[in-house]
């Protein structure tokens, strides 16, 4: 920032400071869930802090949530260039940011597990709303599966779908779905309608993992457990199984 300041362009310099994830281990995530590698509040809540002086009022803060595919389209905005002719999941805050508008519109937010090729839907967003559609098999809070041997073997659906409300339950810990089962319903369709618009990979994802439902076996509120995987010692199960 002095060297801005001292070469006179710290009127014409946009100054961003963000993260692309939540704490791994030796961090905090606070009161959320889940930390970095989940698409858990924990894992993907951020801080964004934005300096443009003389364009953007200083010691502002706001609670509407954002992306950062949010970004290019606002930077674009603001330098006065055009995107490329395709398809963008980020919206334009530059109006929001410079005061202009004290509202962001933006639909539904998909977000995509933390895997080699980021294919796989866990989740997705709308207002207020998250509705989680699936859990990998693995420890939730560990996923190296760059080399590892602990990361997520695989990906099903939720047999029960979880709905979370961000703005009163931050930490994820109350699933909301049987008390607002339009809202589920919504969002699902707002799924149905999006995904044809990605690439070849994440449509092909999306197919497999609707044909991998969780096990019946998996409590209420559980991470799924896969079908195949034997009853055994420590493991629960449904009473009606019980002998």
């Amino acid at each position: 920032m002095k060297a801005v300041e001292r070469n006179g362009l710290d009127e014409d310099t946009i100054l961003i400071f963000t993260s692309d994830h939540g704490p791994w281990f030796q961090g905090c995530p606070g009161p959320r869930r889940g930390r970095k590698g989940t698409t858990f509040e924990g894992g993907v809540r951020i801080p964004f802090i934005i300096r443009w002086k003389g364009t953007i009022a200083s010691g502002r803060v706001v609670d509407k949530w954002g992306s950062n595919l949010d970004v290019v389209p606002t930077i674009a905005s603001f330098c006065g260039a055009d995107l490329p002719n395709r398809q963008y999941d980020g919206v334009n805050l530059s109006k929001f940011l410079t005061g202009k508008t004290s509202s962001v519109e933006r639909g539904t937010m998909l977000y995509f597990a933390v895997t080699p090729n980021q294919q796989i839907l866990e989740c997705a967003r709308k207002g207020n709303w998250k509705l989680r559609i699936s859990q990998h098999t693995g420890e939730i809070y560990i996923n190296d599966w760059i080399g590892g041997t602990c990361g997520p073997s695989q990906h099903i659906l939720l047999p029960r779908p979880e709905l979370y409300n961000l703005e009163r339950d931050p930490a994820e810990s109350y699933d909301a779905a049987i008390d607002h089962p339009e809202v589920v319903k919504e969002i699902q369709q707002d799924i149905e309608a999006m995904i044809p618009s990605f690439p070849p990979n994440v449509v092909k994802a999306y197919a497999e993992l609707k044909a991998n439902p969780g096990s019946p076996m998996t409590p209420p509120g559980a991470a799924p457990r896969p079908a195949s995987l034997l009853v055994g010692k420590g493991m629960w199960v449904p009473p009606s199984r019980r002998s």
